[in-house]
């Protein structure tokens, strides 16, 4: 019993042993692709910014050239430009440059910006001057000095009008306004001829004679 049981036992035990162990059939894998999607960036409209435009800013931008701005001048030396020797013009001159010389504008307005730089004898009908001017100035009819404006020198005009904030270093002569020309008196009508006492205005009508006298005849 216990060799069957053993034999039993080592067959089973050989049996355990000499049997092939099962692998586990093989699978066929398909390699998994590995695919990678770029992204692409989003792309973000361009960001505008505007400035809101003010009313008031933009009316004074527009009514500040008869304030003394360049909008008003069609002639124009611009801030960076330096002349020199004399300049005369048939319109309004703005200047916000350099200038050095004589400029004659008798019968226009000379408008110096904040950045005009004068040295120069000016002759205009108006100035307005913001910048500096050094030399004489024959403003024929109005002298404006407006806040920030210089004038160092001589100044010949009618009326002259200082901003506060304006600088006048110099002498000044104002001109008198010219005197209306006054027009000639009708000439006086003539007299009428005098009556006599009779109230006749004939001419050659003699006087009434009184009562006493007579004619006297010569016999």
């Amino acid at each position: 019993m216990r060799t069957t049981v053993a034999g039993r036992l080592w067959a089973t035990a050989g049996l355990l042993s000499r049997r092939p162990r099962k692998t586990p059939p093989a699978t066929s894998r398909t390699p998994e692709r590995s695919v990678m999607w770029k992204q692409e960036p989003k792309a973000t409209p361009p960001i505008i910014t505007t400035q809101p435009s003010d009313p008031a800013n933009s009316a004074a931008d527009q009514t500040a050239p008869a304030a003394g701005c360049s909008g008003t001048a069609s002639s124009r030396i611009v801030e960076g430009v330096t002349l020199q020797g004399e300049i005369s013009s048939s319109e309004d001159l703005y200047v916000d440059g350099d200038l050095e010389g004589t400029v004659e504008l008798p019968d226009h307005t000379l408008l110096v910006g904040p950045n005009g730089r004068l040295r120069a004898e000016v002759t205009a009908h108006s100035i307005i001057l913001r910048g500096t001017l050094e030399g004489k100035a024959h403003a024929l009819e109005r002298m404006e000095l407006r806040k920030g404006g210089s004038l160092t020198g001589e100044l010949e005009t009618k009326k002259i009008v200082i901003e506060d904030g304006g600088m006048f270093r110099g002498s000044v002569k104002m001109l008198q306004p010219e005197a209306e020309e006054k027009k000639p008196a009708p000439p006086p009508a003539d007299d009428p001829p005098a009556a006599d006492a009779s109230g006749d205005t004939r001419p050659g009508a003699s006087p009434d004679r009184s009562d006493g006298e007579q004619d006297k005849q010569v016999g």
